[in-house]
């Protein structure tokens, strides 16, 4: 049956690539996650702790992964998971997906960042390209944005099974917080648990700004 957000008086602004029932799941993520995602562990000194957490057969590649690839989902679980071992705060694990945010949107978001010193782009016009953001990083899924107020949005992200690991449920986070905050003076994003399914099939998000 397909999903159908639970809110009063919300505004699809930016609906599934396709139904809910049809949407693949996720099957490849971009290495430029999983690279951007290291470095982050690697400035904070973390590198050490997290290539022993790691399964044998990813420690001599994947730490030195390119961006560039696309990953079969498995090393993002392998990447993730070893992640997720690393015990960090939630304050971190956010921290380190704004790294990540800022790192995997720099040249996209950056010629909206000039746009928005001439014409005033606002998060809204973030959102409206979260498909075509998502299909940068991930093959499969999809997201579903609506509009709850002038600045106020919730964000449904589709079949990535990733997001059943917490430290990547809330380095998405981060990673939502930052895009969306390179257009506002202040954002915020929140998992919403009441209005998600299982996490890898449907992660339900709140973001707002001023």
């Amino acid at each position: 049956m397909c999903h159908r957000l639970r809110v009063t008086g919300g505004e699809i602004v930016l609906p599934f690539p396709a139904p809910f029932a049809r949407l693949e799941k996720v099957t490849e993520i971009r290495s430029t996650l999983i690279a951007s995602s290291i470095q982050a562990l690697k400035t904070r000194g973390l590198l050490e702790r997290y290539i022993e957490l790691l399964p044998e057969e990813f420690r001599g590649t994947l730490p030195h992964c390119i961006a560039g690839q696309w990953f079969p989902l498995s090393t993002g679980f392998a990447h993730y998971e070893a992640c997720d071992r690393l015990g960090l705060s939630l304050e971190e694990q956010k921290e380190i997906g704004s790294d990540v945010s800022r790192r995997i949107h720099e040249t996209f978001l950056g010629v909206l960042v000039q746009m928005a010193k001439g014409v005033g782009v606002t998060p809204w016009m973030v959102l409206g390209k979260g498909n075509q953001l998502f299909g940068r990083i991930a093959k499969g899924g999809g997201l579903q944005v609506t509009k709850l107020g002038p600045k106020d949005a919730q964000i449904e992200i589709a079949r990535l099974a990733l997001l059943e690991i917490p430290y990547f449920r809330t380095a998405a986070q981060g990673i939502y917080q930052v895009a969306i905050g390179m257009f506002a003076t202040r954002a915020h994003v929140r998992f919403i648990a009441a209005q998600s399914r299982s996490p890898g099939e449907l992660t339900t998000l709140h973001c707002s700004w001023v």
